[in-house]
């Protein structure tokens, strides 16, 4: 920072620090601290956001050489200092904001539906400019400067929470009407402000950091520009995550939704959003084509083509974890949320609306050396895509190929259907069968005859509870409400373990799990379900 602007930033602080007391003096009670408790949400903000700003502008001079606003962005430690730009405008903001409040213009606090209902427009748009910044950042690799922004974001969120229910109780006048106003209601002028500088100001530093080189550099010198590229060629170069096994003439086409619409009997990740299906009809008889496919929650993608299409490959990519079902084996399949994701350029990518397209089409060049042909932008909740003119052909003509072999990715896959559905299908292929009243009993009678005179309570019925036939696994997801709430009210799944039976492999470790041999239950976590208190037998 330049002796000029230390000048301007420290004389900017000493006003907001003189007018800052002069409002504290004329406050009391739940206004006085309300007010300290924004003023401590400004300091925090100004922090994170000025680092931000600095750190975002440096990765800029990287690139383009080091403008004015960054020279001194480190100090003569190296120590990344906030930027002085940043520092002077929230400290004038700041500035101007006590001297409204020490006027304390008499005004009805407002609560307009209007502001109110724009206000939460604008919320939901920060919050999707939000996530599409963090995962752009996520590609990057820029851990710091991720970790930079979210510090900012979070504390943008506290200073508009702190200022606007300040702003609500500042019309109270009387001591018994604090009690009130110290409710959770907020200034609804106040948050359509807020919300308004807010969505334009993650604009652009969403469209600074999609400008920024693939690679950030990490000291703040600058490095030299790079060298003209050339033309790039027909096929890409060899790299690992570029796709191969591409014909020479192709038509690229792509589409992209928010989620997907019918619920899918599988799930994709264990314990995350429900995965959703999305059926594609492609008729696009042209030439070759390879399909690319994005979405922000899970989703199985099944296509449908017409009998004049050929699907020559097909990408799939999300912030959630994809499949694909419909293609023959023979037809290549890059599931870019696999195991090579972990590559800075073969990080996992998703685009759904139009203004998208351009960074959807610079991911998709990498791995296909070629530009696309069509984005068809699906939005959010979708239940079917039409590629090409679709609607040109018959129902009964839509061909569907088999299933195409996905990259294994760890708990992203998985094998049985969730919840209920899983267990209904181990039993449907003979691991599992549903137990009777007799079975039942005869546990019973075992953990009596171990503990005379104690009451025995279990949580098994006819329906619920399972008899183990073989080694097997249990279904993910075992939380979801299927399993919560059961079949016809009979509840959470409990297992039966014959003597000599192996005990299953259990992935979320809440099914209890009820021995006949020894007459008591665990659960399958090395989690005992059984306590003993005074005179009976408890399961938790």
């Amino acid at each position: 920072m330049t002796s000029g602007e230390y000048q301007r930033v420290a004389a900017l602080e000493q006003q907001r620090k003189k007018v800052g007391r002069e409002l504290r003096a004329a406050l009391s009670g739940g206004l006085y601290l309300s007010f300290n408790r924004l003023q401590s949400s400004w300091r925090s903000y100004r922090r994170a956001r000025c680092y931000f700003e600095a750190r975002l502008a440096q990765l800029e001079g990287s690139r383009h050489g080091p403008p004015l606003m960054v020279r001194n962005a480190r100090n003569a430690s190296g120590k990344l200092q906030q930027d002085p730009a940043c520092l002077v405008d929230l400290l004038e903001q700041e500035g101007r904001l006590w001297l409204r409040y020490r006027e304390h213009a008499d005004r009805a606090v407002n609560q307009s539906e209007k502001e109110l209902t724009q206000a939460k427009i604008d919320r939901q748009t920060s919050k999707l400019l939000s996530q599409e910044i963090r995962q752009t950042l996520d590609d990057r690799g820029d851990k710091a400067l991720g970790r930079i922004y979210r510090a900012t974001y979070t504390s943008w969120l506290n200073v508009m929470a702190m200022q606007c229910v300040f702003e609500a109780m500042l019309p109270v006048v009387r001591e018994d009407e604090l009690e009130a106003a110290m409710s959770p209601m907020m200034d609804t002028r106040c948050l359509q402000n807020h919300m308004q500088q807010m969505v334009v100001t993650l604009k652009s530093y969403q469209t600074r950091i999609g400008a920024l080189p693939e690679k950030a550099a990490e000291s703040s010198a600058p490095t030299p520009p790079p060298a003209q590229a050339s033309p790039p060629p027909s096929k890409p170069a060899s790299n690992i995550c570029v796709m191969s096994g591409l014909p020479d003439e192709f038509q690229l086409v792509a589409a992209g939704v928010y989620s997907g619409g019918q619920p899918a009997s599988k799930q994709l990740e264990k314990g995350g959003p429900v995965t959703r299906q999305v059926v594609v009809k492609a008729h696009l008889p042209d030439k070759p084509v390879v399909l690319a496919l994005t979405a922000y929650d899970p989703v199985i993608w099944r296509i449908h083509r017409s009998p004049q299409t050929t699907i020559a490959g097909v990408i799939v990519s999300g912030y959630s974890a994809q499949s694909v079902e419909g293609v023959a084996r023979d037809v290549p399949v890059r599931n870019v949320n696999g195991p090579l994701n972990e590559r800075s350029d073969c990080r996992r990518f998703y685009a759904y609306r139009t203004d998208q397209a351009e960074s959807l089409n610079a991911r998709l060049k990498t791995l296909t050396g070629r530009s696309m042909d069509h984005f068809e932008p699906g939005g959010g909740s979708v239940r079917s895509i039409a590629l090409g003119q679709a609607e040109q052909v018959p129902e009964s003509d839509w061909i569907v190929g088999g299933t195409g072999e996905m990259p294994k990715s760890g708990a992203n896959q998985a094998e049985l259907p969730a919840g209920m559905a899983g267990f209904e299908a181990l039993a449907a292929r003979g691991d599992l069968r549903l137990a009777t009243q007799a079975e039942i009993d005869a546990w019973v009678n075992k953990a009596q005859q171990k503990r005379p005179g104690v009451k025995i309570t279990h949580r098994m019925r006819v329906g619920n509870a399972y008899m183990v036939l073989k080694q097997t696994t249990l279904p993910n997801n075992q939380r979801s409400p299927s399993l919560i709430s059961g079949q016809s009210g009979s509840g959470i799944p409990t297992l039966l373990l014959p003597s000599g039976a192996p005990s299953p492999n259990n992935r979320d470790g809440i099914i209890m799990l009820y021995r006949m041999e020894q007459g008591d239950c665990v659960g399958l976590l090395d989690r005992a379900c059984v306590q003993r208190r005074s005179a009976k037998i408890v399961i938790k």
